[in-house]
């Protein structure tokens, strides 16, 4: 089931019931719960966040007028440079536009106000990172969608950050993160790693995190690790990066 609907303050969307059929699902995205007025169909937190499923990649494409794309994997170009950066680029959440020379990273929001968009970078010339107009960074997180089974969490601050972690880590698109996400991250009920970059902002957004994060789990108990290093995930090389990870208990 997929919920689509509109926000009506403090935290819910109403949406339509996908039992009901009638626009009557009201959901709270901090406390992950729905409840239908008509029907009386309660949804608890697996159910909602499997229900936020992004549409596919044709129709985010036709909705966002983004050039035709393949998976990066199919162009030798954009394989070369991906493998230059340390990354394998056999991800289908990994975009390319051979005419355009430009990749784009599929970004996801828990909060179904904001559909899913791209994170984007030319490769030709080695550009900065582009986010697509309206796209509010706060909101969304790069990798929740490569795969649900989470035993704990790594937040990182950016995507080739999340791509040197690989598999249970998020990138933040910067060093906030808006309320929905925070419940989200805090609703999955295993532990965080935070590992920003170390300037004076990164340290500071990882103790803000943390302490966010404590926050919004009110009652629960919420476990953050706060990794210590001296430089940032993609920038540490393969063994730097699994030293520092086993120092700070994320491999044991």
């Amino acid at each position: 089931m997929r919920f689509t609907g509109k926000s009506v303050g403090g935290g819910e969307i109403l949406a339509r019931c996908p039992k009901c059929s009638r626009e009557r699902l009201y959901i709270n995205v901090f406390k992950q719960v729905g409840w239908c007025h008509r029907c009386h169909l309660t949804l608890g937190p697996k159910e909602i966040r499997e229900g936020f499923i992004k549409p596919s990649d044709r129709e985010v494409l036709n909705l966002r007028q983004v050039p035709s794309l393949i998976e990066a994997w199919h162009d030798k170009d954009a394989s070369a440079y991906l493998r230059g950066r340390g990354v394998t680029p056999d991800d289908d959440y990994i975009l390319y536009d051979p005419k355009g020379r430009r990749l784009y990273f599929r970004i996801w929001s828990p909060s179904p106000e904001y559909q899913p968009s791209y994170h984007t970078r030319s490769i030709d010339p080695d550009g900065g990172w582009v986010v697509f107009p309206g796209t509010k960074k706060a909101h969304y997180i790069y990798g929740y969608d490569h795969g649900t089974c989470r035993s704990r969490v790594m937040l990182v601050e950016g995507i080739w950050d999340q791509l040197a972690v690989g598999p249970q880590c998020f990138a933040l698109l910067g060093t906030k993160m808006s309320a929905s996400v925070q419940q989200f991250i805090v609703s999955m009920g295993c532990p965080i790693w935070i590992w920003l970059d170390p300037d004076a902002a990164g340290i500071e957004g990882a103790v803000d995190i943390a302490n966010h994060l404590h926050y919004a789990g009110s009652g629960t108990r919420v476990c953050t690790v706060l990794v210590k290093a001296d430089k940032e995930p993609s920038e540490t090389d393969p063994t730097e990066r699994q030293k520092i990870l086993r120092n700070c208990g994320w491999l044991t």
